[in-house]
């Protein structure tokens, strides 16, 4: 993260008012915990769909101000089947078929929710800060939270409202 700019663009937005982030696919906390270390204000909510990662992401992450959740965001709730390998377990995809899927895999079922529902459940009317790494399936989290996105539930870049 210190090489590819991740903690420079952290920096950034840092100088902005986030009182909610979400990390999903928090692998084992690291980008969690820069986020904690930057947003001295913010709620994070961590999602980690690998429960052998889940457990590493609590034990990394010591913070009252982090809800670490032990599924998924995704399009629907329930369960779906995610390529998993344990030595590689920060590549692990719902997403089918991909060069990164081949090798020891096993498929697995694992829980996801569907975002705009968890924002309902956990009252939350806007996220300030939406980070994604979720090998391939960025498209299943963002049609989860399509409610809160086609209501604007985000911060506006601009704030004159005319």
């Amino acid at each position: 993260m210190r090489t590819n700019g991740e903690f420079y663009l952290l920096d950034q937005l840092s100088k902005l008012q986030a009182s909610t982030i979400f990390d999903v696919g928090a692998n084992i906390g690291d980008y969690t915990n820069a986020c904690l270390a930057r947003f001295k204000e913010a709620q994070i909510h961590a999602f980690e769909i690998v429960p052998e990662t889940h457990s590493k992401l609590v034990a990394n992450v010591k913070s009252s101000r982090v809800i670490t959740n032990d599924f998924g965001l995704s399009d629907r709730s329930g369960l779906l089947d995610i390529n998993y390998n344990a030595n590689k377990n920060g590549l692990s995809s719902l997403v089918p078929g991909t060069e990164i899927n081949k090798g020891d895999w096993i498929r697995r079922p694992v829980r996801v929710e569907k975002g705009d529902n968890y924002c309902s459940l956990n009252n939350i009317h806007s996220i300030d800060f939406l980070k994604m790494d979720v090998e391939g399936a960025e498209n299943l989290v963002l049609a989860g939270l399509r409610d809160m996105l086609e209501n604007k539930k985000y911060p506006s870049s601009n704030s004159n409202t005319g």
